[in-house]
C-alpha cells in the first residue's frame, strides 16, 4: 500500500496504488513536484517498471529521460542553477507533463534505436542548436556522434587568444553588422544564445546550419568550415540549390 505522500514526492504515480479517494490522487498526479516544473500527469505511462523481485524500485527508461531532461533546465541549489550548462535551456510546456512526454516520445526521429538500446543513444536537443527542449527540436543520436558534434561545437565557439581581446571588445558590433546583412538577403533565421555567444541558425534541406559571428565558423552535422557572413549566406543558398535541382517538387528542410 502506498500513500499519497509517495506520489507528491514523484515517488509513486501508478492507478494501482491506493492513494484515497480519486479527487486527492488526480490532485496529486497534477502538481508539479518535479524541480517545481515536471509533474506527472493523469495517463497511461508509468513511472515504475512493472512489480517483479528483479525491478523492484526501477524507473522506467522513459521517466529517467524525462526526469533528467527536467533537471537539467530547472534543478537549483540555494537558488542557483546547478547545471550551468544549461542556463537560458528550457523544455516546453507542453512536455512539463511526463504523460505528453511518453506519448511523443515514439515520433521523435531515432526513437526506435534508443529505445532498442538506451545506452548508445543520447536525447539530443543541439543537434538542431536550438536550446530547447521540444518535440520539433529533439532527437536520439548515438552517443559517439553526440560527442562529436558537441566537440566541434566547442571549437567552433573558441576564440583564438591572440584576436581575444579586440573581438570580445567589438562583439555587439561584428554580431551587428552580421545580422544586418542577413536580414538584408531575406534569408530566414534565428539568433540563439549558447552562453554568452551569439550563434546564428537556419534550417536547410541537408540539416541545421549555424554560424558562429564571432569565430568566423559555419557549422552544419559534424563538419566545419571557416567564413564569414557572406560565405554562410551563399553556403545555405548552395544547399538550397542542390536540393531544388535534385528534388524539385519537393520544399522541406531535414528535422
Amino acid at each position: 500500500k502506498a500513500y499519497c505522500s509517495a506520489i507528491k514526492s514523484g515517488k509513486v504515480a501508478d492507478r494501482s496504488y491506493d492513494f484515497g479517494n480519486e479527487d486527492e490522487r488526480r490532485e496529486a498526479l497534477m502538481r508539479p513536484v518535479i524541480h517545481g516544473v515536471g509533474y506527472i500527469g493523469i495517463g497511461q505511462y508509468r513511472t515504475y517498471v512493472p512489480y517483479t523481485p528483479e525491478t523492484y524500485g526501477q524507473r522506467t527508461k522513459e521517466y529517467v529521460l524525462w526526469q533528467n531532461m527536467i533537471a537539467r533546465c530547472y534543478y537549483t541549489r540555494n537558488g542557483k542553477q546547478v547545471h550551468k550548462g544549461y542556463k537560458g535551456v528550457v523544455v516546453c510546456e507542453h512536455w512539463h507533463c511526463f504523460q505528453n512526454f511518453c506519448s511523443d516520445l515514439p515520433a521523435i526521429p531515432g526513437y526506435n534505436n534508443w529505445k532498442d538500446n538506451p545506452v548508445k543513444y543520447e536525447f539530443d536537443k543541439d543537434y538542431s542548436h536550438r536550446r530547447y527542449y521540444s518535440p520539433d527540436t529533439m532527437c536520439f543520436i548515438p552517443t559517439s556522434d553526440n560527442a562529436k558534434e558537441a566537440g566541434l561545437r566547442n571549437q567552433a565557439m573558441k576564440i583564438a587568444k591572440s584576436d581575444y581581446y579586440s573581438i570580445n571588445k567589438n562583439r555587439k558590433v561584428i554580431v551587428d553588422d552580421a545580422l544586418v546583412i542577413l536580414e538584408d538577403s531575406e534569408m530566414q533565421f534565428s539568433v540563439v544564445m549558447n552562453g554568452n555567444t551569439h550563434t546564428i541558425i537556419t534550417d536547410t534541406p541537408y540539416g541545421t546550419t549555424i554560424f558562429f559571428p564571432l569565430t568566423k565558423k559555419i557549422m552544419r552535422h559534424c563538419s566545419i568550415i571557416d567564413g564569414d557572413v557572406h560565405v554562410f549566406i551563399q553556403y545555405v543558398q548552395w544547399l538550397q540549390c542542390q536540393w531544388t535541382e535534385r528534388n524539385p517538387f519537393i520544399d522541406c528542410y531535414e528535422v
